[in-house]
């Protein structure tokens, strides 16, 4: 019997991060995973020999019943490195959806809004201010057209009719509205010094919106729902996100009569 040995914590956040929490090979959210040691040795903890995979795609890399293996050691590397370099590009254009940097980005209507010069942080360095209270108002009413451009950057993945692209496509809008939801945080003197437990609150509410409308869309178990369901539970998480939004900004701007609240809420959730 193979000797196994603890994965260090860090060790276990790091590959948890790079991959989204999210399994390399299927790349659907709200499946449980875990993490997978890439030559089968349950002692080799080091970061390279790990990957994240779901408990269907973990059962392909084990040898049963006399049938060899549907996923090799070389495939399950393959798509690791695919899918961390899409999380992280994924992140980037995210990232600048979020914090609309260029001017030439802001919609005309606005007229002279200031530009919003934001480095997006996260982890450790999200402590940092952000934005300054002069800029609160100037970011709100800028989230609107942040989630029209964010919207706009995921379309052309929905028109190509493909599953994989399209749930894709939602991924890029939820983790688009999970950021604007990292500013918002910011803006609250008190997430100075709770960093660590919002970026795990957050990171949990999108998990279990993910897991719950997984049991919704398929009541009566995994893989009955069809190949739609993971874009309706992508769309639901949406709306979900949205409305996070729509708290956030009621409590931030509650006593700010200038703002007009209803229509502002209108055009992110379009009701």
């Amino acid at each position: 019997m193979k000797q196994r040995i603890t994965i260090p914590q860090e060790i276990v956040a790091k590959v948890m991060l790079d991959s989204d929490r999210t399994c390399c090979v299927c790349c659907e959210r709200g499946k449980k995973v875990q993490i997978h040691h890439v030559d089968e040795n349950p002692a080799n903890n080091d970061i390279n020999n790990l990957s994240v995979l779901c408990f269907d795609c973990h059962d392909l890399t084990m040898v049963r019943g006399g049938f060899g293996r549907s996923l090799t050691k070389e495939q399950v590397l393959v798509f690791r490195e695919n899918w961390y370099g899409r999380v992280k590009k994924r992140r980037d254009d995210c990232d600048q959806i979020a914090v609309s940097r260029q001017l030439g980005d802001m919609p005309k209507d606005y007229g002279n809004v200031l530009v919003l010069d934001i480095a997006m942080k996260r982890s450790d360095d999200f402590s940092v201010d952000l934005l300054s209270q002069n800029n609160i108002r100037e970011y709100i009413e800028n989230i609107p057209f942040m989630i029209d451009r964010a919207h706009a950057y995921a379309q052309p993945k929905f028109d190509t009719g493909i599953t994989s692209e399209m749930m894709q496509g939602g991924y890029d809008i939820i983790d688009s509205l999970v950021n604007i939801i990292r500013v918002l945080c910011s803006f609250f003197p008190s997430v100075k010094n709770e960093t660590e437990s919002i970026e795990r609150f957050i990171d949990g509410y999108v998990r279990s919106k993910f897991i719950w409308h997984h049991f919704a869309q398929e009541p009566h178990g995994p893989g009955t729902g069809g190949t739609i369901v993971g874009q309706l539970v992508a769309g639901s998480v949406i709306s979900e996100l949205k409305s996070m939004i729509v708290d956030i900004v009621g409590g931030i701007c509650m006593w700010d009569d200038e703002f007009e609240f209803v229509d502002w809420r209108k055009r992110v959730i379009g009701r």
